[in-house]
């Protein structure tokens, strides 16, 4: 069994928000399988994570590779999926490990935000489309699904990947 970290759910979130899913080896009756996915039963035996966009791809290889009713070697075909690809894979306890560390940096950026005033204007903007929207009678979404948006549009800027004004932000989440 994996071990759990207390930010794991968090550190889930902001992995799957940054394009990233997981793959994982889950052993039933001695036989093992490999899945990808955020929904497995059965006893985990190892997890990895990777970019969405070819973890599929991945996973039909590494069964192709592992042949009919794998055993022990469903975790040698997966690495080798991932080689022919030239893909990479991230081993769970250190992908969560980085993105438990992303999350506080981004708890951060969002506290430094609301410090000089970024995030007065955020909420501002919120309200407003929540006004105008309760004018015309149409639902709008929760004030955590709007901060939930925030914090996915702040992760590129996070990782050095986005010089976009934060006008841009805003309205890439209220869109």
């Amino acid at each position: 069994m994996l071990a759990r970290s207390p930010n794991r759910k968090r550190a889930t979130e902001y992995l799957h928000a940054s394009g990233a899913v997981p793959i994982a080896v889950i052993e039933r009756d001695g036989v093992c399988s490999i899945s990808t996915g955020s929904k497995i039963t059965g006893t985990v035996a190892a997890r990895w994570w990777t970019d969405k966009r070819i973890a599929a791809r991945m996973t039909r290889e590494a069964r192709r590779l592992a042949g009919d009713r794998p055993g022990a070697e469903a975790t040698a075909a997966l690495q080798r999926s991932a080689t022919v690809l030239k893909a990479s894979l991230t081993p769970d306890d250190i992908a969560i490990a980085r993105a438990s560390a992303a999350v506080v940096r981004l708890d951060s950026m969002v506290e430094a935000m609301r410090r000089d005033g970024t995030l007065r204007e955020f909420n501002a903007r919120y309200k407003a489309g929540r006004a105008a929207a309760l004018a015309q009678g149409r639902g709008f979404m929760g004030y955590c699904v709007a901060m939930a948006r925030l914090k996915r549009a702040l992760i590129p800027r996070l990782i050095g990947k986005s010089g976009e004004p934060m006008q841009g932000l805003f309205h890439q989440v209220f869109r």
